[in-house]
């Protein structure tokens, strides 16, 4: 041990306690989950030739290289063009500005959570979102051929309302 060590030891019979004391005394609004990202770049400025160029560096991952991870802001895109697949080890897809997002190893839940899915309406979801993605650039090899694409490691989406004429504020407009 040295002397900047730090730790605590609980008792067996006291974890319960320390468990229902942290629930009390930290409110689930203060949980957040925190992304480490090297770069953030909003969708729209995203090209499948920066994807590429970043892609072909996989080689230097590892050891004591990290693969980059990015953030991809305001993603628009409607709910039934997301491509969801499986009820436990599935997959979603979508297209966005000309780039291909792919989730591999997803449930039924991850899809519904992304599209916002309504499980009381039947039919076609009509929504649309803005979603902010983490996730790695790569390549999807099909026939001999690499095609760049944004393999999402995580995802926040938020259901993106559309303004009529007579909703906009001054704001909006100027």
């Amino acid at each position: 041990m040295h002397a900047g060590a730090f730790g605590i030891e609980i008792c067996d019979k006291n974890i319960d306690k320390v468990r229902n004391l942290c629930n009390n005394k930290i409110g689930k609004e203060d949980l957040v989950t925190v992304h480490e990202v090297d770069y953030e770049i909003k969708a729209s400025n995203l090209k499948n030739s920066a994807i590429s160029e970043v892609a072909e560096a996989y080689a230097i991952w590892g050891n004591q290289v990290d693969e980059p991870n990015f953030v991809i802001t305001d993603v628009d895109v409607d709910a039934k063009d997301i491509k969801g697949y499986g009820e436990h080890n599935g997959f979603i897809k979508f297209k966005f500005n000309d780039v291909d997002f792919i989730k591999n190893y997803c449930s039924k839940g991850d899809i519904d959570e992304l599209t916002q899915s309504d499980r009381n309406i039947l039919g076609e979801n009509k929504k649309k979102l803005k979603i902010t993605i983490i996730g790695h650039f790569t390549f999807n090899m099909y026939e001999g051929n690499k095609y760049p694409q944004v393999k999402i490691s995580s995802f926040y989406s938020e259901e993106r309302l559309e303004k009529t004429e007579d909703e906009l504020s001054f704001e909006d407009v100027f």
